[in-house]
C-alpha cells in the first residue's frame, strides 16, 4: 500500500497577526539581544560535548560514512547524543540531537567542513527506512540537506551547520526530505532567505501549489486503517529526476508500508 508525500506551509503575514504572533516575534527577538552575552559566555566555558563521533552509517551504493554528532543543538544548549544499529545501517538519534555525515571524525575539537559529506543525488533514488513511532506531537524526527561541505563560516555553533531557519547564525538552501512524527509528514525545499509570509516552503502538487497537503485519518496515522500505520516502520523512496538537459526536473516522494507485518 503506498501513498504519496508533498506537503507545504500556506501561512500569510494575516495569520500571524491573527494569533499575535508577530508581537510575541518582536518580543522574543528583543529578549534574545539581552541575553547573547550571556549565551556566549556560557558556551566559552563549557567546552566541547564528549562522544562527537557516534561511529559509522553503511548506505548501500555510497559507502560507509561517520555520524558526527553536533557540540550545541542551538546556541546555549548542548546537543543530544546518537545511537547506531549492531549493523552499522541504523541509527536512533536522541531528543535535541544533529547528526552529520562525514568522511571521517575530527580528530580534535575542531569541525572541518570538506570532511563533510557531498551526495551527488541528480537522477538517483534515495530509499530508507524511517520509524517514527515514537515521535508524538511537537517532536520533529527530520533528515534533510544542507550545504556545509561548502560552508566558510563556522557559524554561532563552531561546526559550520546552516539552515533556512538561521538557527547557528548562517543561513543557506536547505531541502528537507523528512519532518514527521506519528501525525505529520512534511517535505519541502527552501532558499537561504525563505523564513516568512506565503513562500516557507516550495512545491508540492503543481506550479501554482503553495500550501500544505491534507490527509485524512486513512493516509497516515498511528492506527490500523492508515495506509501508512505510523505505529511500525515504513520505507521512504525519494526521486531526484533530471531533465534532458541534466537539471533537476522534480523531487518526488513515496511511502510504502508491508501492511502483512515489517516496515
Amino acid at each position: 500500500t503506498t501513498t504519496t508525500v508533498t506537503t507545504h506551509a500556506n501561512w500569510d503575514h494575516s495569520f500571524f497577526r491573527r494569533h499575535s504572533i508577530l508581537d510575541a516575534a518582536r518580543e522574543v527577538e528583543r529578549q534574545h539581544a539581552d541575553s547573547v552575552r550571556d549565551v556566549d559566555a556560557h558556551m566559552a566555558t563549557a567546552g566541547p560535548a564528549k562522544g562527537r563521533c557516534f561511529g559509522r552509517l553503511q548506505i548501500e551504493g555510497e559507502g560507509h560514512f561517520a555520524l558526527v554528532g553536533a557540540r550545541w543543538n542551538v546556541p546555549g544548549q548542548l546537543a543530544g547524543d546518537c545511537a547506531t544499529t549492531a549493523s552499522g545501517r541504523g541509527m536512533s538519534p536522541a531528543l535535541t540531537s544533529r547528526v552529520y555525515l562525514a568522511e571521517s571524525c575530527p580528530a580534535g575539537d575542531d569541525y572541518e567542513p570538506e570532511k563533510y559529506t557531498a551526495f551527488r543525488l541528480l537522477g538517483k533514488t534515495l530509499s530508507y527506512t524511517t520509524d517514527v513511532s515514537g515521535a508524538e506531537c511537537g517532536c520533529n524526527a527530520a533528515l534533510y540537506l544542507v550545504s556545509m561541505r561548502a560552508a566558510t563560516k563556522a557559524s554561532q555553533l563552531k561546526d559550520y551547520y546552516c539552515d533556512a531557519a538561521n538557527v547557528s547564525g548562517v543561513t543557506c538552501s536547505e531541502v528537507d526530505l523528512q519532518e514527521a512524527n506519528r501525525h505529520a509528514w512534511h517535505s519541502t525545499l527552501h532558499t537561504p532567505h525563505d523564513t516568512s509570509g506565503r513562500t516557507v516552503g516550495y512545491g508540492g502538487g503543481g506550479a501554482d501549489w503553495i500550501g500544505p497537503r491534507h490527509w485524512s485519518r486513512d493516509d497516515y496515522g498511528p492506527h490500523d486503517k492508515a495506509c501508512i500505520d505510523t505505529r511500525r516502520p515504513f520505507r521512504v523512496s525519494i526521486a531526484f529526476p533530471t531533465s534532458a538537459g541534466g537539471d533537476l526536473a522534480a523531487i518526488r516522494f513515496r511511502l510504502a508500508q508491508d501492511r502483512r507485518g515489517g516496515g
